[in-house]
């Protein structure tokens, strides 16, 4: 039985909301008589206006066993109430409302979930619960731990303008062969895992898998994610669109391209449209496409470990004019990726120090009609601002292990110093240079055979090509 408190029902009026000095983040509607008896039902409208209710007495604790009581425990809470689910299975679409607690481990919502937020109001919390079906949340105070989302298409998690933390959070899809995607089709199969659109996002333990398009979104928001796994996907597991994002211990593993990969091409962590990524310990691996791209974004990456993708480690574009270092890589291991273990196209003021490069496999890329192999250790690109290499071990990449194409340049400027090219492979380059006139690597190290075939090389004039731009995900698909 639930305990017995006096209550004040308050009137759904504008002016009280102005009295509060807070707007709610979705409109509360109790339908029914409140005066009378508890509502039957409650529902958030999505309206920029609403109080839910005024209250008097201290929070209490609303078990519910039976289905057909949900949505009236859920009506007649007050904020700071605890609507707890015994464990079982109902079936029903559910409003949880502002500063109302919703907790069950063991039990399982079949159904849509929407937590009702209030700015500046208290903070609703779903805890213990599976939700089958998809969760959303805007404007407001959230808190998810130990929650399971199993999403069967569209996005998983909806959380806009929220400040939400996330206690232990995974988000499933469909098993990776059952997806197989032509195309994204959000009608179909789960397109995005997490979609975040502004506010804060603060997770420790997060866990996507199985999405279709995108494993996480964090758009223009201001994000920290701790102990995060993004795994078996199609298309991007991360990305980073605006706003900060600081990432600590973050894997990004099997990611996989459509068999239509203008609409389902695999990355592991995207940053663009200015973008500002922080990375600790950052894992991406067996990605069918780049590990980490950064288009007109920027990214400080400390102990990263980059390897086994089918396209370059990272992929630096776009990054010349801004402000701080468009790449920041600190103590990193990049093994085994193709075209290039670090590829940077108009990126200024790079930093790459205590890192090792090695074992590049190749690339295909079209140089007119023939496809060319590229295999390089780290490639620049139209270089821009200051390049600064310290500290650099380029292993055993079988085209070149540092090729600097000057076509394009704007004022580069390079600070190089204990950089090592070694390679095993016969007709590999050094540290090559082409197009770009007067440039002197003092503080390079290169195999004596290897600055052999450099010699050669410039003798015969030869250019090597180079990647062609990418672009950077857009989020289109899941809007």
């Amino acid at each position: 039985m639930e305990a017995e408190r006096p209550r004040r029902w308050g009137l759904r009026v504008a002016w009280l909301l102005g009295a509060m000095g807070g707007t709610a983040g979705c409109n509360s509607t109790h339908v029914g008589n409140p005066q009378d008896e508890p509502p039957a039902t409650y529902r958030c409208d999505g309206a920029d206006a609403g109080v839910p209710l005024a209250c008097d007495g201290p929070p209490i604790e609303k078990p519910v066993a039976a289905e057909e009581d949900l949505l009236p425990a859920l009506a007649s809470a007050c904020p700071g109430d605890t609507v707890r689910l015994a464990a079982a299975t109902y079936t029903v679409d559910v409003d949880v409302p502002p500063g109302v607690t919703l907790s069950g481990a063991g039990a399982t919502v079949v159904g849509t979930t929407r937590a009702c937020l209030q700015a500046g109001g208290p903070r609703t919390a779903i805890i213990g619960v599976t939700l089958r079906g998809a969760l959303s949340a805007r404007g407001g105070p959230l808190k998810l731990a130990e929650v399971t989302v199993e999403a069967a298409r569209g996005v998983g998690v909806t959380l806009t303008d929220t400040e939400a933390e996330v206690e232990t959070l995974t988000v499933l899809g469909l098993p990776l062969e059952a997806a197989a995607p032509q195309a994204i089709d959000p009608a179909r199969t789960p397109v995005a895992g997490v979609l975040v659109e502004g506010g804060t996002f603060a997770a420790d333990g997060l866990r996507v898998e199985g999405t279709v398009g995108f494993g996480v979104v964090l758009r223009g928001a201001e994000s920290t994610l701790a102990d995060a796994a993004i795994e078996r996907f199609w298309g991007t597991g991360l990305l980073v669109e605006g706003g900060q994002a600081t990432l600590t211990e973050v894997q990004v593993d099997d990611g996989r391209t459509g068999s239509d990969v203008s609409l389902v091409r695999a990355f592991g962590v995207v940053a663009s449209a200015g973008a500002a990524l922080t990375t600790q310990t950052l894992q991406v691996q067996g990605v069918d496409g780049v590990g980490v791209l950064q288009v007109g974004a920027t990214g400080a990456h400390r102990q990263p470990t980059v390897r086994d993708n089918g396209g370059p480690g990272f992929w630096v574009q776009d990054a010349a004019d801004l402000e701080v270092a468009g790449l920041s890589v600190t103590g990193g291991t990049v093994v085994a990726n193709a075209g290039a273990g670090i590829a940077l196209r108009a990126a200024g003021n790079v930093v790459i120090a205590d890192t090792t490069v090695e074992a590049t496999g190749a690339l295909l890329a079209l140089d007119g009609i023939d496809p060319t192999p590229v295999a390089d250790g780290l490639q620049v690109t139209a270089p821009s601002g200051l390049l600064t290499l310290r500290g650099l071990q380029l292993l055993d990449n079988p085209r070149a292990g540092l090729l600097i194409d000057g076509e394009g340049a704007d004022a580069p400027d390079f600070d190089v110093a204990q950089v090592t090219v070694r390679s095993g492979v016969e007709d590999a380059l050094g540290a090559y240079v082409q197009r770009l006139e007067a440039l002197e690597l003092d503080g390079v190290t290169v195999e004596p055979d290897l600055a052999a075939n450099d010699a050669a090389a410039e003798a015969e004039g030869r250019v090597l090509k180079v990647l062609d731009p990418t672009a950077a995900p857009a989020v289109d698909a899941v809007e």
